[in-house]
């Protein structure tokens, strides 16, 4: 199947098809819309504000692909089963807790670990940066890899009952899944490492009762080449 994402609306495109009774497949979402005439996909944005950022799904697609080709292989394993939150059963008062955030986390640990390119992290970092738009393009990049979707059959304007589900590349997801897993396998590895004052972890961002273990979790996230930032620090939640 040959995936191609289209700048501007499918308006007229399905027009077209309409006009000339052709039989194609439509899907749409709150965010994109998918149009499969044979083997040719075509996802098109329904935020136009987001459509110059189409280029680093194609980006991110290409590096998946590359590292499919170049280390998977049936022994390979990914990670999984690791929770995306976790709240210890502890009584505490919240303004007197520390809150350690990493930075980009799951685009970070892509780069890491060889699933993007130096080329497509940079260029994710750079437009998230942009606006609001160019940030949702950005955590979409990863996210929309190997999401699979039901199209409904079409005939011209008229539905014609036939259902095509697109499967996107299965390894796609299991990378994607692989992402996540791995970076809450740094939280769960803290929450470990700082023991009884671990207070909870939420996907990227670990909270905890004493600043003392404030060097403790730098120097673990250091270790593992992370950057991060303080989100809360002291009872006035500004950095000390």
């Amino acid at each position: 199947m040959v995936i191609e994402y289209k700048i501007g609306t499918s308006n007229l495109f399905l027009q077209q098809l309409i006009n000339y009774n052709i039989e194609y497949y439509y899907f749409n979402s709150s965010e994109t819309e998918y149009i499969l005439i044979g083997d040719n996909l075509y996802i098109y944005s329904n935020n136009n504000k987001m459509q110059k950022g189409l280029y680093l799904f194609r980006m991110v697609k290409k590096d998946f692909d590359k590292w499919i080709d170049d280390n998977y292989n049936e022994d390979y394993k990914f990670d999984s089963g690791f929770r995306s939150h976790y709240i210890a059963k502890l009584k505490v008062n919240p303004d007197e807790l520390f809150k350690i955030d990493i930075n980009h986390a799951y685009w970070r640990i892509a780069y890491l670990n060889g699933y993007i390119s130096d080329k497509t992290y940079k260029s994710g970092l750079k437009l998230k940066d942009q606006d609001k738009y160019m940030k949702q393009a950005y955590c979409m990049a990863l996210s929309t890899q190997g999401i699979s979707r039901k199209l409904r059959g079409y005939k011209g304007s008229n539905l014609n009952g036939k259902v095509k589900s697109i499967e996107k590349t299965r390894l796609h997801k299991d990378i994607y899944s692989d992402i996540r897993n791995k970076t809450f396998k740094v939280m769960d590895e803290l929450a470990y490492l700082i023991k009884d004052d671990f207070v909870s972890y939420n996907v990227d961002c670990i909270t905890f009762k004493n600043n003392k273990n404030i060097e403790t979790i730098e120097n673990y996230l250091k270790s593992k080449n992370l950057t991060f930032k303080i989100e809360k620090y002291g009872k006035d939640g500004k950095n000390n």
